[in-house]
């Protein structure tokens, strides 16, 4: 059955009762209508609403059956079954790559059949959705708004022509030559970091390690995962406004304070708070805008720190480098506007690249010769200099330190799975797809799935980003294998961001500590609602050197 078909016959089965009725009340006087045909009425309700959710997308069922699908379903469940009981999908998107032969498409259904997805399992696959047709394909609905109403319409919410131009005009400050400016700063917070935790070690030790015989330092166990979300957004703090939080020290700043209501899931809040905070979520945005819960972090934002720029951009007269002082020289948006793009970098820059952190810091903690390795290469960097300062340049010259990053990239990216809608009817390796199909894309199936990575997919091996001739692919056969940042239109445009910072906040931590898992039987599960972080935390052993 064609589209054409399939449509037609959708509206004569939705349409065909209501014109009989229509016709039986106009020339039968005695039918019209009374209290009972008012049950008749919503008998015909309920029939549309069944023809629209369950024989609509029924019959559009019947374009995906020749497509490779799971053999686990219901009628109520469809395949979703296993996902329900497996976080994001991860173990079960990743069986399903590697265990169903397909061509790069394998097709999975919703509840009662009602929603059809399909889940990309080839470079070539991804390669339609993420670039060639990247505009047929948007976020769901649901989710834009949701986020809408809490980081505002910045690059990550809007689509179509609108993204096109916020990304057109934010490019430039994410380009090569101003991360590269970035990079002194990333590493000065990254010491402040080392320092500060150092300073919290309790017990004084004397164990003797390669450089520092004889010397007495100390240790201790630190939950990391809190460091690492206060060393990051201070990072993100100083690049994106030029503003110092100082959450390593303390969490008592104003814009912190509110900044941590909107990605903390906890409220201790009123009742009357709790409604107006959930109200701001259901209204539209131009009123949502100022209810408490989104009013509270623009005041701290906008109040105190887009017009304290503009301030110090008029009287200072070297030229600032940090992202808001390159928006608001552009000239492109408005005060809202930028408050909008300011609290989507503060999200997606922050999570992202605490989570990155975290995961990179139980790796090596697990992985002792690797830790060791990495520590010695840094400080054979270094053997000659009397300065331990990271630039640029220095970060092109630590290819362990690059492949360590590679790799946690890999096998923990911080977002697992995303997904998003057909808005047009569209195709996919020359398969149709109808408008309101739903495509999934799993960065974590793909970059361990064992037909792109090879049989060791599952190691964390960053020894496979330093094979010569491999271009970069650690092993695999096209950039779209590795999919932590997406690809085309709507990749992550702080990728090169996260990269850099994310090497010298490990430079400092491995030049200062030696890591070890406080409880080395301690089974550390991945948990979280968008990105990923050890479910309980990640309690470290940390010895200075």
């Amino acid at each position: 059955m064609s589209v054409a078909q399939e449509k037609a016959l959708v509206f004569l089965l939705t349409v065909a009762p209501l014109v009989v009725v229509a016709l039986w009340s106009l020339f039968a006087t005695q039918y019209s209508i009374t209290p009972s045909k008012a049950i008749l009425l919503l008998y015909y309700l309920l029939y549309v609403y069944a023809v629209r959710w369950i024989a609509d997308p029924y019959l559009r069922l019947l374009g995906f059956l020749h497509l490779p699908r799971p053999s686990d379903r219901s009628f109520i469940f469809g395949n979703t079954g296993p996902i329900l009981q497996d976080p994001h999908g991860r173990q079960t998107f990743s069986t399903w790559i590697d265990t169903i032969p397909n061509s790069g498409i394998i097709y999975f259904s919703g509840y009662f059949y009602a929603f059809h997805n399909v889940l990309l399992t080839t470079p070539e696959a991804l390669q339609d959705v993420l670039v060639s047709n990247s505009y047929d394909w948007e976020k769901s609905p649901s989710l834009r708004k949701l986020l809408a109403r809490t980081i505002g319409r910045g690059l990550v919410t809007v689509e179509g022509a609108e993204h096109k131009a916020q990304r057109k005009s934010v490019n430039p400050a994410f380009s090569g030559k101003h991360i590269r400016d970035l990079v002194p700063l990333f590493w000065s917070k990254s010491q402040d970091l080392a320092k500060v935790i150092a300073d919290k070690l309790d017990v004084v030790c004397s164990e003797p390690t390669a450089g520092n015989e004889g010397k007495e330092g100390r240790t201790g166990i630190v939950e990391i995962n809190q460091w690492a979300s206060r060393a990051t957004l201070d990072i993100i703090g100083l690049a994106c406004v030029g503003r110092d939080f100082g959450s390593i020290y303390n969490s008592n700043d104003e814009f912190i304070q509110q900044y941590n209501k909107i990605v903390k899931t906890d409220n201790g809040g009123s009742i009357l708070s709790m409604v107006l905070d959930t109200l701001s979520i259901i209204l539209p945005i131009h009123v949502a805008r100022w209810m408490p819960f989104s009013s509270r972090i623009r005041e701290a934002s906008d109040g105190r720190l887009v017009e304290v720029k503009r301030r110090d951009m008029e009287t200072e007269s070297e030229k600032q480098i940090d992202i808001l002082s390159v928006l608001i020289r552009s000239g492109q948006f408005s005060d809202d506007g930028l408050v909008d793009q300011l609290l989507t970098f503060l999200a997606a820059g922050h999570e992202t690249t605490s989570s990155a952190l975290t995961w990179s810091c139980w790796l090596l903690a697990i992985n002792s010769g690797v830790q060791d390795r990495l520590r010695a290469e840094l400080r054979g960097y270094f053997a000659h200099s009397n300065d331990l300062t990271i630039t640029a340049a220095s970060l092109e010259n630590l290819p362990y330190l690059d492949a360590i990053t590679n790799e946690q990239l890999r096998v923990m990216p911080p977002v697992p799975v995303s997904s998003r809608a057909a808005i047009r009817d569209t195709t996919i390796l020359g398969q149709h797809i109808p408008k309101g199909s739903h495509v999934v894309f799993s960065p974590w199936a793909i970059n361990r799935s064992k037909k792109l990575w090879g049989p060791d997919a599952e190691d964390f091996k960053p020894e496979r980003w330093l094979s010569d001739g491999q271009g970069g692919l650690g092993g695999s056969k096209s950039p779209l294998s590795l999919l932590t940042f997406l690809h085309g239109p709507r990749s992550c445009i702080g990728q090169a961001f996260t990269r850099a910072e994310l090497k010298c906040l490990l430079a400092a931590m491995v030049l200062k500590f030696k890591m070890h898992m406080a409880d080395p039987s301690e089974v550390i599960e991945p948990a979280g609602l968008l990105t990923i972080k050890p479910k309980n935390g990640l309690r470290l052993r940390l010895t200075e050197l």
